[in-house]
Parts: structure tokens; sequence; C-alpha cells
């Protein structure tokens, strides 16, 4: 799961990810894995609820990819988000799907200059990383391992 998740995070030129789990049965998504991010910063989403006005809830929700980039943005469409946040960032949030259900979600992080959308290459790196991670978390599921392991995320070294 680390190496994937490095991978995706290098590959798409992102500085941060987020890895969140869906438990089986559960309305809550659990941030398990962050990378390039301080986790005083990713501590307040350990937790995102479904419902909760939240770009990777949306995702997960939704089954789409979520794609936010820029101050103005981000405070129209998730106040809360960047009211804890108030620098320019770009942010791409999808949903981690295997061939039954959906897994979890993964957020991306880059700066405020990058472009208005992903590039082609950018969404290929994310949509083959989120099939390698969705399968992984599938995986999980079908050996019975819990997804959620700890009471805080595991820091990966930065990307």
């Amino acid at each position: 799961m680390d190496s994937a998740m490095a991978a995706v995070v290098r590959d798409s030129g992102a500085y941060g990810g987020l890895l969140y789990v869906l438990p089986p049965g559960d309305d809550a998504l659990w941030q398990v894995l962050v990378a390039g991010v301080p986790q005083e910063v990713a501590a307040p989403w350990r937790r995102v609820g479904l419902a909760d006005p939240m770009p990777v809830a949306d995702a997960v929700r939704e089954r789409r990819l979520v794609w936010g980039s820029g101050r103005e943005e981000m405070a129209r469409q998730y106040p809360r988000v960047a009211l804890v946040l108030p620098y320019d960032f770009a942010l791409a949030a999808t949903p981690l799907v295997s061939d039954t259900a959906v897994r979890g979600g993964l957020v991306l992080l880059w700066p405020g200059d990058h472009g208005a959308r992903l590039t082609a290459a950018e969404r290929q790196v994310i949509d083959e990383g989120c099939r390698r991670l969705g399968g992984l978390l599938q995986q999980m599921v079908d050996r019975d391992e819990p997804l959620v392991t700890a009471d805080r995320s595991r820091m990966l070294l930065p990307p």
C-alpha cells in the first residue's frame, strides 16, 4: 500500500496526498496514510463522514473525481477546507473503487500555481494509481484484514 501511494503522489507531480479507507458498512472515511503533509494539518480530517461537505466525501459518494484549484474556488465549494487552509493550492479527490465497491478515497495536493485543470498525463497516473489502491484495499477486505488499524494516520516519507 505504501509504495502504491508513494508512486501515485510522485508520478502525478503532487506534493502530497491523503489516503482514506471506507470500511464495509461504515458511513465514514478514515485517513490511514499521509504523504508530504504535516500531521497537524492532516489530523483534523482523520475521519470524514460520507455526508460531510468535503472533496473526498463528494468524490466517494458520487464516484467521480473532484477538482479544486485556487483559494476562491475552494472557498466557494468547500468553505471549511478554505478556512483551515487559507492559501492557494490545487486538489484532486478521487474514489478508490474495486470490482465490487468503493473502498476509499485519495486526495492529492499541488501548489497553487498548478494549472486550472489536470493534464491528461496526470489524470492517467491518478486513474491507474486509484485502480491499484482500490485493488489492494479489496484484497484486504477479502482477507478480513482491518482497514483502520491505528488511532492516527501513518506518515510516508515525502515523495
